[in-house]
């Protein structure tokens, strides 16, 4: 211990709790001419997260800090601590004495910090500048708000935990983040109270000092205005877009005429309807191919500006019908006109819906009226259960299925029974024949018409085994069952059949007999046997 209080511990300045540092102030005073020399510092917080560290870090004058690794002095508080060895209670007092490097009567920089033992930790701090005075206590009280928590060092005005209150305390003020004198404010900004401030911008002192502007309003080149974001203007108290305004155009308070607008920023003659103003050319916008409808609303290639809308162009005899060129020369679903279409098989030919060549157009069909049952003869003409042929309606001879077209013939299945002469009779007053059966998709026919074993006009009567038809119709095609034809049989007489009902002889072929082999083919008979028959008429 030497003379003034000083107290050498470890090395650099000493730091004591407040009853160390009374204590070693009495034995000074035991030891020494005059008073002991010593700062007390009163530290208290709002902060009870636990747990906290308290940390007191002297510098003499402004050098360094002496040893950043390890802090003149740090105690730890948690609830329930305060008074056990190592932990501290708030309010805390602790002692600064000169080390014997220092001058007794010298200045003193130290900072006072809290740090809360999180992850990460979060540090409140507050730097205090005091002097030494020989012989006396000088006292600096610090409170560290929890409201400033993590804050920076930015110039905050009276705020504790900020530069500001550094400054304050030194007896300085605080200027874009800098201590200065009183009266060292830049250029631009003046003081108002213990703050260098900007009365063009800051809303607390508005063109003068004590000048607040109100919300919503803030301050605007010394004026408090509504809040004007870019690219708009304040012009007076108004924010104004003077690209746009009449009455402040490119400039606050250059007006337009009456008979002007403001565009882009610069007054230009007013448009007569229905001229409207674009880049500051009038232009039509219902025909501008570039402005169609509205300014920068350009048309794209192969359309034009018609009536403020963009339409598709087309060369006749093309039109537009549905936003698409379309001929209605030839297009079957705007025959003539768009949205005209023509009906199933029909075309489009110059302009009218036509059917194929050989169809008559009956309503929305296209017929064939030589052989529609529906419309024979012309449209509209019905044959009932007749037949369509050549565009007359023929019935079936008495006794008969209704006739069928096919391969342009005529034919119809009559049930009889009859004999094989009987059945040449009945075709023939129906102005055919027995049916001549020509290839196998005609035999298929047929044999869709009906069973039954009905003649056919094949027959061997004339020349026993030489099989020829009967009508004047030649064919080469045969369709015999396996083994047949037979020839001979053991049935008859039969008594009034032409011929004389020779019991041995089967002379005529019936067809969609079912053979040995399970199929549907032909099979001679005797002709005075009793069966169906098929009756043709050909045109």
């Amino acid at each position: 211990m030497r003379c003034g209080g000083e107290v050498r511990e470890r090395r650099g300045r000493s730091v004591l709790g407040l009853a160390a540092a009374l204590a070693m102030a009495v034995a000074g005073d035991a030891a020494c001419s005059y008073p002991p020399t010593q700062l007390l510092v009163v530290v208290d917080t709002d902060l009870r997260t636990s747990p906290l560290r308290l940390q007191l870090i002297v510098r003499a004058g402004t050098a360094a800090i002496a040893d950043t690794a390890q802090p003149d002095r740090e105690w730890r508080w948690a609830p329930g601590r305060e008074g056990d060895v190592g932990f501290i209670a708030f309010p805390a007092s602790l002692g600064i004495v000169p080390a014997s490097s220092d001058s007794s009567d010298g200045p003193v920089t130290f900072s006072v910090q809290i740090v809360v033992e999180s992850t990460p930790p979060a540090t409140l701090r507050r730097i205090v500048r005091g002097q030494f005075v020989r012989g006396s206590m000088t006292t600096h009280r610090i409170f560290l708000s929890a409201a400033c928590l993590g804050a920076d060092t930015r110039c905050r005005m009276r705020a504790p935990c900020t530069l500001a209150a550094y400054c304050e305390e030194s007896g300085q003020t605080c200027d874009r983040g800098a201590c200065v004198g009183l009266s060292d404010c830049s250029t631009g900004r003046m003081r108002c109270g213990a703050d260098c401030v900007d009365t063009r911008t800051d809303d607390a002192h508005c063109g003068r000092c004590g000048s607040a502007c109100t919300s919503p309003n803030h301050c605007v080149g010394g004026v408090c205005a509504p809040d004007c974001p870019a690219p708009r203007r304040v012009c007076g108290t108004n924010c104004v877009d003077v690209s746009t305004d009449v009455r402040n155009c490119g400039t606050c308070g250059t007006a337009c005429s009456t008979a002007e607008d403001c565009v882009s920023g610069a007054c230009r003659a007013r448009c007569s309807p229905p001229l409207a103003e674009c880049s500051g050319v009038c232009l039509d916008l219902r025909t501008s191919n570039t402005n169609c409808g509205a300014c920068g609303n350009a048309c794209a290639t192969g359309t034009r500006c018609t009536g403020s809308a963009c339409q598709t162009v087309c060369s006749a005899p093309q039109v537009v019908c549905a936003g698409a060129c379309v001929n209605v020369q030839t297009s079957s679903a705007n025959c003539g006109a768009c949205g005209r279409a023509c009906a199933a098989g029909q075309s489009c030919s110059a302009g009218a819906c036509v059917c194929p060549t050989g169809l008559t157009a009956c309503g929305s069909q296209c017929v064939d009226v030589l052989t529609d049952t529906n419309h024979c003869g012309g449209c509209g003409v019905s044959c009932g259960t007749a037949a369509c042929w050549n565009g007359r309606c023929i019935a079936a001879p008495a006794g008969c299925d209704a006739p069928r077209v096919y391969g342009g013939h005529l034919y119809a299945r009559c049930n009889g029974p009859l004999t094989w002469y009987q059945a040449t009779d009945i075709c023939g007053l129906w102005g055919g024949y027995l049916a001549v059966v020509n290839n196998s998709a005609e035999d298929t026919f047929l044999q869709s018409l009906g069973g039954g074993n009905p003649w056919i006009a094949y027959t061997d009567v004339v020349t026993e085994g030489s099989w020829t038809w009967l009508s004047s119709m030649p064919s080469g095609f045969v369709n015999w069952c396996p083994g047949e034809p037979s020839a001979t049989c053991c049935y008859g007489p039969y008594p009034g059949c032409p011929g004389g009902g020779v019991a041995t002889d089967q002379d005529c072929a019936v067809m969609n007999f079912v053979c040995s082999d399970g199929s549907h083919r032909w099979d001679d008979q005797n002709c005075c046997w009793m069966n169906p028959f098929l009756c043709e008429r050909s045109f």
